[in-house]
């Protein structure tokens, strides 16, 4: 949670947490939650990375998910 907070605080123009549960099963404060998503972070639940995305100079251009169930 720390990093991406900080990534939106030093100019990430889009900064997500992809979990592959549901909000509440999510093991993280609520409260920091809340204070994530007032800075703007974006969060993706029941969705697990399976493939990070680059382009031919490595630089990271996506994110390749599962969608699940609970």
């Amino acid at each position: 949670m720390d990093v991406v907070r900080t990534a939106i605080r030093v100019g990430a123009e889009e900064a997500y947490i992809v979990y592959r549960r549901s909000a509440d099963e999510m093991p993280a404060d609520k409260e920091e939650v809340a204070e994530a998503i007032e800075e703007g972070v974006k969060f993706c639940y029941l969705n697990a990375p399976v493939e990070i995305l680059g382009d031919k100079n490595g630089k990271v251009n996506g994110l390749k998910v599962e969608i699940m169930e609970l």
